[in-house]
């Protein structure tokens, strides 16, 4: 069974105004309201006077608001080139190749950003961002330090630091983030989505219900709020509440393989094999290489004493995840990469790879 996280990180471009000058194209620049009359204006005034640091930095934020990050890069590269202490520059770029997962060199930038302005709270955020998708997750704890340093009460900072610390698998340190992010944002439903992940994964399961519940009143349009809440309903053996959240889920993204999948253990739990195999069919319409639908079909018929079909969908199981030939020691090392499994299933498989050679 697998729980959805869900991480928040700003990343805020800065335009610049050009004080004192009035150029015509500039300045039509900055009154366009879309990009790509922003770049026709900007792109003039380059045209008529070679532009400088300004007139790049801002053309490069057009260009990434249309997703053109590697024209972004070139025009924040050509400012730094006219100005090589234009830090807003080096923020940008460094925005923009965080967007391409060029972390190292997202890194790279931010740290010249903090080297010419240390007191900007961003830049540490930033980088905190892309240290941690580097699983440099102790460094962005450090960023974060750096960010509460600065603003004692940036809830994001405290979300981003939570994350961090759950990461770490400090599950108490990451709620106490989480807590004082709530804070300072009543209404931070990602605040309350990874506090309750952080609550199920120390198998506080009541407390994980709480806030999956307060961020679906915040976020009522979340997916994945509804799909951890079933799962937290499920820990509890609450199988009716778990099929009614998974569902709710589902009609939100109904191409969620992953929700089917989860769905499909749910109704087995509750006995309901008919539409647990339907469930299950579902999902490996969508991926059929998702072996733990597979590998629940092969439990549900096992269930129903279909050992020939058991056996068949074990064998797709074991096609689609090859550890599974091993039985039980194969099972053991998918869950090194983070697949949980209920004592029952445990069990259950431990009879099936057994009785189905």
């Amino acid at each position: 069974m697998k729980v959805l996280i869900s991480v928040f990180f700003m990343m805020n471009l800065i335009q610049i105004s050009l004080n004192g000058q009035n150029e015509n194209s500039f300045q039509k620049g900055e009154d366009a309201k879309n990009p790509a009359d922003k770049i026709f204006f900007y792109t003039r005034q380059i045209e008529k006077d070679g532009g400088n640091s300004v007139v790049y930095n801002n053309r490069g934020i057009a260009k990434f608001d249309m997703k053109d990050y590697q024209g972004a890069i070139l025009d924040f590269s050509k400012a730094i080139q006219l100005d090589p202490k234009q830090v807003l520059a080096y923020f940008n770029r460094g925005n923009s190749r965080l967007n391409l997962k060029e972390y190292q060199a997202a890194i790279t930038d931010y740290s010249k950003a903090i080297e010419l302005n240390s007191k900007d709270p961003k830049f540490f955020i930033n980088r905190g961002y892309a240290k941690y998708s580097v699983k440099d997750y102790q460094g962005a704890i450090e960023d974060y330090n750096k960010v509460l340093g600065l603003e004692p009460k940036n809830s994001l900072a405290y979300l981003n630091r939570g994350l961090a610390k759950y990461s770490l698998t400090d599950n108490q340190g990451a709620i106490s983030d989480y807590t004082k992010s709530i804070g300072l944002d009543l209404q931070n439903a990602i605040a309350y989505f990874n506090r309750g992940l952080a609550r199920y994964t120390a198998k506080d399961y009541h407390g994980a219900i709480i806030d999956y519940s307060k961020a679906i009143g915040i976020n009522p349009k979340d997916a994945k709020s509804y799909h951890n809440l079933s799962i937290a309903y499920f820990s509890l053996n609450d199988f009716d509440k778990a099929i009614t959240y998974g569902l709710a889920g589902l009609s939100m993204d109904p191409q969620n393989a992953l929700i089917y999948n989860n769905l499909g253990y749910f109704y087995m739990a509750k006995g309901d094999y008919g539409n647990a195999i339907t469930q299950f069919q579902k999902c490996l319409k969508i991926n059929n290489k998702y072996f733990d639908a597979s590998l629940g079909l092969s439990m549900t018929y096992y269930y129903k004493n279909d050992k020939t079909t058991a056996k068949k969908y074990l064998k797709e199981a074991q096609v689609a995840e090859p550890n599974l030939y091993n039985g039980m020691i194969g099972v053991a090392e998918i869950e090194k990469t983070g697949y949980a499994i209920s004592d029952k299933k445990r069990e259950t498989l431990k009879k099936m790879f057994e009785d189905l050679k």
